[in-house]
């Protein structure tokens, strides 16, 4: 392309007009096109990147399974929904006791496994109760091959799903079990005075960890065949009549099966007076966790502190 511009050094005279006399100075701009040519990807390129997203994963599945390891090697006591009853699990590290009870084989399996995996669920002690139907989720407990001691916790009545059970030792009551050198539970059992030859024997467990305590019933008649027990941060009813335990024994929270506490009852026993101040429901095959901290209990972010020398929730 050609342009033409003035010379340079080039003057005239004043007073004169000599654009006539202009001497055109030719210009050359040139104008030069880069093509960028497709750049070819060698191995090493290729090894580089896939080697960085492996690290990259690799690190983040090393951060969720440490998450995940911290979890269940924590201190903790889980609710299982297991049907019309609630079934518990205590663990600390690889010491691990469950209380199996329920109409829900397949509600406890599952509310089992989304605390403990397939590849983690040995159990150290097997803690059965029930009777008839009550039974089919200790059936279901007792027939993992990695459960090492299997205990009744009294005598079991006779029935189609006790024969299915097999034959299983009793629990020596009162009994106290070391799980770890921090939890101990002591367990009671007691037979009420109009019980049919039927029915399945109450217990009580109280599962302390330092200071903190908490109370698990078979159901809430059991609460009058035992003596009042020390303040507690949570009462769990694992049966029937979960509000006749609480008012027997009130805690901080109460805890109990969903089926065997309904939304309407519950709302009207908080608007009483000596009301919990937590309550939760656990549906067949969810899983209500409670992880030990200092001095009290921590469930879904929140800390359920323990009482200094009462009986009742705290305001």
């Amino acid at each position: 392309r050609h342009l033409a511009a003035a010379g340079a050094g080039y003057s005239r005279p004043a007073g004169h007009d000599n654009r006539g006399h202009s001497q055109p100075r030719t210009v050359t701009l040139r104008q030069q096109r880069t093509v960028n040519e497709p750049h070819e990807i060698t191995w090493r390129e290729v090894l580089v990147t896939a080697g960085t997203v492996f690290l990259v994963a690799l690190v983040g599945v090393g951060i969720a399974v440490g998450l995940w390891y911290r979890d269940i090697m924590s201190p903790r006591i889980v609710f299982l929904g297991s049907g019309d009853r609630l079934s518990v699990l205590v663990s600390d590290g690889p010491s691990r006791l469950v209380i199996a009870s329920g109409d829900d084989p397949t509600g406890f399996e599952n509310a089992l496994t989304s605390v403990l995996p397939i590849f983690a669920r040995r159990v150290d002690v097997l803690l059965v109760s029930g009777a008839r139907t009550t039974l089919l989720a200790p059936v279901a407990a007792a027939q993992d091959e990695q459960v090492r001691t299997t205990l009744s916790l009294g005598a079991i009545p006779p029935s189609v799903e006790a024969s299915e059970l097999g034959v299983v030792s009793e629990l020596t009551v009162p009994s106290r079990i070391r799980l770890s050198p921090e939890i101990t539970l002591a367990i009671e059992t007691a037979v009420a005075e109009d019980a049919e030859p039927d029915d399945p024997v109450s217990w009580r467990a109280i599962i302390e960890r330092g200071p903190t305590r908490i109370v698990v019933l078979s159901d809430g008649e059991a609460a009058a065949l035992f003596s009042v027990p020390p303040p507690a941060s949570v009462i769990a009813i694992a049966g029937d009549d979960p509000v006749v335990g609480w008012d027997a024994a009130p805690g901080v929270a109460l805890v109990a099966a969903a089926g065997e506490l309904n939304g309407p009852d519950l709302r009207a026993r908080f608007a009483e007076d000596n009301a919990p101040t937590w309550g939760f429901r656990v549906a067949s095959g969810e899983a209500l966790t409670f992880h030990f901290v200092e001095n009290g209990l921590e469930v879904s972010g929140e800390s359920a502190q323990v009482p200094e020398g009462v009986g009742t929730p705290v305001p």
